[in-house]
């Protein structure tokens, strides 16, 4: 059971190849005395608010950039990957920030909404972040290492169809149990588990939902739509 956070900078490292091919691109038009375009006399606004974020499904495991800190995971991935036989199947579930049952990551939040404190937005709010309940993770796991057969994919993505944002968790969180009230968080070299709220990328996870029914799953749809299940928990 590895994290999605092995996957955390791939949409930057994508972002970067075509930044890089569209300049190669032009270079070589210079190089040819070719007249650039009008539309490429400027580089696109890299964060434009109607710009749409591509979703990383299982099989695009080969391009996953991990978070500075999470290189030496990837290593480990590798690992179990070469480590497979024909009498050892090994499989690696990329799990989601997990929650629910006193999970310790959002430990901070929930302590903070329950003495009525402000939440903590370490981001403005807009990041996706990958999630999963803890439960689902352990089905996951379960169902993996019990299948009759060979799954087709060996690299899974543990993440529930929620697609939240960390606006979204916050806001949810406030609603159930706080006073509604943030404030920003600009000192992240002090928030443990930082690089989990202000990571930025959309995951899906095909194989993990023909693994579970969805009667099997405990929170499907996400934190927020589970709320007060979580909260209870």
């Amino acid at each position: 059971v590895s994290s999605c956070l092995t996957w955390a900078d791939t949409l930057t490292a994508q972002k970067a190849e075509e930044r890089a091919a569209r300049q190669a691109e032009r270079d070589e038009m210079i190089a040819n005395g070719e007249e650039l375009p009008e539309e490429d006399d400027e580089e696109p606004a890299e964060d434009a608010e109607d710009e749409e974020v591509p979703s990383f499904s299982d099989d695009n495991y080969q391009r996953r950039v991990p978070h500075a800190g999470f290189q030496h995971w990837k290593e480990v991935e590798h690992r179990v990957k070469v480590a497979n036989s024909d009498t050892l199947h090994t499989y690696v579930v990329f799990a989601g920030l997990p929650y629910g049952g006193g999970e310790d990551y959002l430990a901070p939040l929930f302590k903070a909404a329950w003495h009525r404190e402000a939440l903590p937005m370490h981001t403005d709010g807009s990041n996706n972040v990958p999630m999963i309940h803890v439960d689902d993770l352990a089905t996951v796991v379960f169902k993996t290492g019990t299948y009759l057969e060979v799954l087709p994919q060996r690299f899974i993505l543990g993440v529930d169809r929620g697609l939240s944002t960390w606006g979204q968790v916050v806001k949810a969180l406030n609603s159930a149990m706080g006073v509604g009230e943030t404030y920003q968080e600009p000192r992240l070299s002090t928030v443990a588990h930082a690089e989990w709220f202000t990571i930025n990328i959309k995951l899906d996870g095909a194989v993990i939902h023909e693994l579970i029914d969805e009667s099997e799953w405990v929170a499907v749809d996400g934190f927020a739509a589970s709320i007060d299940r979580v909260v209870d928990e």
